[in-house]
């Protein structure tokens, strides 16, 4: 995929997928003309047969149904009700880091956002069950992620179905311990209820939950990561760590998602034939569009290898297309919880750097991972001393 990126705004492989990484087609294909896409026929099938029917994995009317059913528990309005428990949450587990010469920062990291989303979405902590629901994840990126024709079927394979099992079990149980607070408590309470099957339940709160957690926890992974290699930054964002509302913070994020953005690709499918300007794709074609090198063109970004938040400021923002920058997708299928992971991942960072001072002894690697979302290729291992 580097040397099609290399090869154009838009490359016609023959035979095979047209990769696109021009704003201008990106918002005539993902917001004009979405309805004639798809993700059927396209490696999305084994996310749905890890997931099952959600709005991550869903297609044409029935991801319609799913995208009305839970939307105006997702708007910003909404979210901003759960700011101050989640707030209240992450500091009281923050404070019980402790000291520690060697400290894997990528576990804690995942962990927390496993527990806050869980707050987020059930209404309740899960404790006991956090580290599990994070390995248990784990799994299931790598096992989705792996797309050979060699590989058996996801549904055939003992790590999965191992996996699955114990990761349903989980879900089941805290259904049961949903409360009003929690944004898919209604979810919850029709599974209760017996007005959905489990089935359904765990393929909506797997859509949601492993998505979330799995996309949030990778970009503060990277997040991180890049705050300790440049201090200079870094020393900023804790200069206004106690405050709510940090434009260094939320431009040091948004660069963050630049460089590295959860949803790194985009597969599509044409249904009918579609026509941008003088090019005609013929219906049944692969598309491929890749926020990771979008946001690496230097069309709309200069030395666009270079961590630098000042990209975001208000007026760099307006310099450059809006659709050059696309971290959560674009378009209907943009992601549905978009404000939740951003506040999340504003909560996390603030807690973690105004109660510890975190340090590496040399400059971390920043070698990507690609699997269904773009990891750290190792663990972010450092010293903390609270502060």
């Amino acid at each position: 995929m580097h040397q099609l990126a290399l090869c154009g705004d838009v490359v016609d492989c023959k035979n095979g997928p047209l990769f696109v990484n021009h704003h201008a087609w990106i918002e005539n294909l993902l917001i004009k003309q979405s309805a004639h896409l798809t993700k059927r026929g396209t490696y999305y099938h084994l996310m749905y047969d890890m997931l099952g029917a959600g709005l991550l994995t869903e297609d044409t009317e029935a991801w319609n149904q799913l995208r009305c059913k839970h939307q105006s528990a997702f708007l910003s309005t909404q979210i901003k009700t759960l700011t101050t428990p989640l707030e209240q949450h992450c500091h009281m587990l923050t404070a019980e880091i402790q000291n520690a010469d060697t400290h894997n920062l990528s576990e804690t990291i995942s962990i927390l956002s496993v527990r806050l989303f869980h707050q987020a979405l059930l209404g309740t902590d899960c404790p006991e069950e956090a580290r599990e629901l994070f390995q248990l994840i784990q799994v299931c990126n790598e096992e989705t992620s792996k797309i050979s024709h060699f590989h058996r079927p996801i549904k055939q394979r003992p790590r999965s179905k191992k996996t699955l099992a114990r990761l349903h079990l989980i879900l089941l149980k805290a259904a049961q311990k949903a409360k009003p607070q929690g944004i898919l408590y209604p979810l919850a309470m029709q599974y209760q209820q017996n007005k959905i099957t489990h089935q359904q339940f765990l393929a909506e709160m797997k859509n949601f939950f492993i998505a979330g957690t799995e996309t949030t926890s990778n970009s503060l992974i990277w997040l991180i990561t890049l705050l300790l290699n440049h201090p200079h930054y870094h020393d900023q964002v804790i200069a206004e760590s106690g405050q709510d509302d940090s434009p260094i913070r939320s431009q040091c994020i948004a660069e963050a998602l630049r460089l590295y953005p959860p949803i790194w690709c985009l597969l599509r499918r044409s249904q009918s034939q579609i026509d941008v300007g003088n090019y005609t794709i013929q219906a049944n074609r692969p598309l491929i569009f890749c926020p990771y090198w979008l946001h690496r063109s230097e069309h709309y970004w200069p030395k666009p290898d270079q961590f630098n938040p000042s990209r975001f400021s208000k007026e760099q923002i307006q310099l450059r297309p809006k659709n050059a920058y696309i971290p959560f997708g674009i378009g209907p299928r943009i992601c549905i919880g978009k404000q939740l992971a951003l506040m999340v991942m504003e909560i996390i960072c603030r807690e973690l750097l105004q109660q510890l001072t975190l340090q590496s002894e040399k400059i971390i690697d920043t070698k990507a991972r690609p699997l269904v979302t773009l990891q750290k290729n190792s663990d972010l291992i450092v010293s903390v001393t609270r502060r």
